[in-house]
């Protein structure tokens, strides 16, 4: 993973990057997104990455839901 990070975050620059276990958190531009995700794709052959958007501001990670404030917090 460490590889993988590595390559892709002087590419797409995320804003924030966890990750626990084999589920990883990442806040990237909207514009960024599908660029990040391919690159995720291409880089490791043997792990594929899915992802989910948030719905109404609301994002579920692991056993947590997460909420975007109006502000964008």
């Amino acid at each position: 993973m460490q590889r993988l990070e590595a390559i892709a975050f002087p590419l797409a620059n995320p804003k924030l990057w966890l990750r626990y276990v084999d589920d990883a958190f990442v806040i990237v531009r909207k514009v960024q997104l599908e660029h990040l995700h391919n690159i995720l794709n291409a880089t490791l052959p043997g792990i594929k990455f899915t992802r989910e958007k948030e719905s109404d501001a609301k994002l579920p990670f692991l056993d947590v839901l997460l909420q975007r404030q109006l502000d964008g917090t």
